[in-house]
């Protein structure tokens, strides 16, 4: 037989070796594993979420249908656990010891050999304690030129330092590098941890999606640690300053945020207790209206007015319903002319601090319009997006 015909043919053995583990999105050989199940697992920063149950088969051959996003993954088993990363590509492995990681072969993945070798070297040097010089040198030699998915992880994690650059890449956030990072630097933080949260988050607002995965991360953890001083600080999203999110950006972060908000339909609202731009004091817990609208609105916004407007119109204020106004403008005379021209009845309050005054911070409002309907007991009722949201949840017809 030929040189070429003998390498075609190896070729082919090859492939039909792979073909079914190369159709499927995750596959791997355990021999020790035979017959057991093992857990496919997806990280969100620290995270884990099961993906499924594989089980093997005789031979230890384990089988994962569906292509994986771009993440990290884990299989885990009784005494056993391997890391790997995804780049939304078929996942080949063997594994001839499940007590041996340096017996883990992936089949033609660079980006995972390299990071199973920076794992290897991460114990080895416990993760550059040891010997940093060395461990150093051991991972620059890795990354090389190279720019793919575990080079970009591993530049992250060696290093102590948090920098904004690592907010910058979205692929971290499928993995726990980042927020493994995040946890390393609130350690440090002398338990000043809304000075520490405010340092992160002014890095990852370099983009809106970061930000959000930051908060959220954070607004989850200090929630489980009871922290609420913390949480309450969070919800008033740090470090966005008035005009640098879009109105759609607002609302986003006020959907993703709603399980840690404490004003929320159902909860009694916060006290207010404060004097009106005509120098009138107002207690919000010593009203007897029957309902009492809180209302936020900026002086320039039409839609702000319109919904007022509809309010006036329609509602008995004064009588059945109260209503309570804090206004951002950039005066008072501004607020005082706008309200002339609504002609509205009701207690009407302006602050300079504006997105910083109290009422804002405690009814945690970061746009306009937001309204609060309350009842007698000053529970929130609902709160309503607009005029017609109000109006259906009032019964009132047009």
């Amino acid at each position: 037989m030929g040189r070429g015909r003998l390498l075609l043919l190896l070729l082919m053995l090859f492939a039909s070796r792979f073909s079914a583990r190369a159709q499927c999105g995750f596959s791997a050989v355990i021999p020790q594993m035979a017959g057991d199940n093992v857990e496919l697992n997806a990280y969100l920063g620290l995270d884990v979420v099961s993906l499924d149950v594989l089980t093997g088969d005789p031979a230890g051959r384990f089988h994962y249908d569906s292509i994986l996003p771009v993440g990290m993954y884990s299989i885990v088993g009784e005494g056993f656990y391997l890391e790997f990363l995804s780049i939304g590509k078929p996942v080949a492995l063997t594994m001839d010891d499940i007590f041996d990681q340096q017996s883990v072969h992936f089949v033609d993945d660079p980006v995972n050999t390299r990071w199973s070798d920076y794992m290897l070297l991460r114990e080895r040097f416990h993760f550059g304690n040891k010997e940093p010089e060395t461990f150093r040198r051991l991972t620059d030699s890795l990354m090389g030129n190279a720019s793919d998915y575990a080079v970009r992880l591993i530049r992250v994690d060696r290093e102590r330092e948090l920098w904004e650059e690592d907010f910058q890449d979205l692929d971290l956030i499928p993995t726990n590098v980042l927020t493994t990072k995040m946890v390393r630097f609130l350690e440090l933080s002398n338990d000043d941890f809304i000075a520490a949260s405010d340092h992160i988050l002014q890095m990852a607002k370099t983009n809106m999606t970061m930000y959000e995965f930051a908060l959220q991360y954070l607004l989850g953890g200090f929630t489980s640690m009871g922290l609420s001083d913390v949480t309450d600080h969070l919800l008033n999203f740090p470090c966005l300053a008035e005009g640098e999110i879009t109105e759609e950006e607002g609302c986003r972060l006020v959907s993703l945020t709603e399980p840690y908000q404490k004003v929320k339909v159902g909860v009694k609202a916060p006290d207010i207790q404060t004097v009106t731009i005509d120098g009138k004091p107002y207690h919000l817990y010593d009203s007897k209206a029957e309902r009492v609208i809180v209302f936020f609105w900026a002086a320039d916004c039409e839609y702000c007015h319109d919904f007022l407007r509809n309010i006036s119109k329609h509602l008995d204020l004064g009588g059945t319903f109260e209503l309570v106004t804090f206004a951002i403008a950039d005066d008072e005379k501004e607020v005082r002319r706008e309200l002339k021209r609504l002609k509205l009845k009701g207690w009407h309050c302006y602050d300079e601090a504006r997105w910083e005054g109290k009422a804002f911070l405690d009814y945690h409002v970061v746009s306009t319009p937001t309204a609060f309907l309350l009842d007698r007991d000053k529970t929130i009722l609902c709160k309503p997006y607009d005029w017609d949201e109000l109006r259906s949840y009032l019964g009132i017809k047009n």
